[in-house]
């Protein structure tokens, strides 16, 4: 019985020593294999700050909707004044800051400028007045110069600007072309519409010709900014965070104004220079869809 003791004894030993020898094996593989699917040259900056504007998009959206909605002072102030920046930063503050970036572009530099201290006094006036929106009257004069400013300069100078700018530098490349003919429809837009409502005047069409100004209106106000944002990044990226920021800010900027066509606009919102707009605009869309439909 004694050699069947030893044998069980031995035994024990061989596979004590042959699982440590497993285990010795196996966790000698583990730093190559490490070694292996792990990538040194990689830097997750870009990809980490991708995710985390992907991840706002969604949530931002769905809160800026739902807010509006809401009774308190985000809806009536915080909210106007957003809609404030978030227009001026598409306007003049990313192509100002291309021309800085980008040293040698002295003409977009004078335009940002110039355009910036107009903005800049167009919204210190209005903020200077400190009504809402259902208190602000056309009849006091400065709404009414706030307004045309608004509607018409966007589509008069940015795109006589930017046709200029693209002509004059001599760049040809197919990109270019295509915003050259999207500013020069634009620019068409104009003398068409006056064809059209002195045509329609004075004729039982005359609410089509209301219909179609207000549509004007709308496409002044909204569409050169965000053709010049696209060219812009198109033309002068800088890199990676400005090009993902500016989109979200783009994209931010239209969901707000999609709320004012979507919801009922409060009259008790602080009257900013885009807020007033944006809010006269949805007014005479609702005042020429009742008469068109009587």
């Amino acid at each position: 019985m004694e050699w069947i003791v030893s044998a069980k004894q031995t035994l024990a030993k061989a596979s004590n020593s042959f699982f440590r020898g497993v285990a010795f094996l196996l966790f000698s593989f583990i730093p190559l294999a490490t070694a292996i699917i792990v990538d040194d040259s990689y830097t997750s900056y870009q990809d980490l700050y991708d995710a985390i504007l992907t991840t706002l998009f969604p949530v931002t959206f769905v809160v800026l909707l739902n807010v509006s909605g809401k009774p308190g002072p985000i809806k009536k102030k915080l909210l106007p004044l957003l809609d404030d920046i978030l227009y001026n930063t598409v306007t003049w503050v990313i192509p100002l800051t291309v021309s800085f970036a980008y040293g040698d572009e002295l003409a977009v530099k004078i335009f940002s400028i110039v355009n910036m201290c107009l903005h800049i006094t167009c919204a210190l006036a209005a903020l200077i007045k400190h009504k809402t929106i259902g208190d602000a009257n056309d009849d006091d004069g400065i709404w009414a110069y706030i307004g045309i400013f608004l509607t018409l300069f966007p589509v008069l100078v940015i795109p006589i600007f930017w046709i200029t700018y693209l002509v004059t530098n001599h760049m040809v490349a197919s990109i270019n072309l295509l915003f050259i003919v999207l500013f020069g429809i634009l620019l068409a837009l104009i003398p068409i519409l006056f064809i059209i409502i002195g045509t329609l005047a004075n004729t039982s069409l005359d609410k089509i010709a209301d219909t179609i100004l207000i549509i004007f209106f709308i496409i002044g106000f909204y569409t050169p900014n965000i053709l010049q944002t696209l060219l812009i990044l198109l033309m002068w990226p800088i890199n990676f965070y400005f090009v993902k920021t500016c989109v979200f800010v783009l994209v931010l900027s239209l969901t707000r104004n999609i709320s004012y066509f979507t919801d009922e606009v409060p009259k008790k919102f602080l009257a900013t220079s885009t807020a007033y707009v944006q809010y006269k605009l949805r007014r005479e869309i609702d005042k020429t869809r009742m008469l068109m439909n009587q």
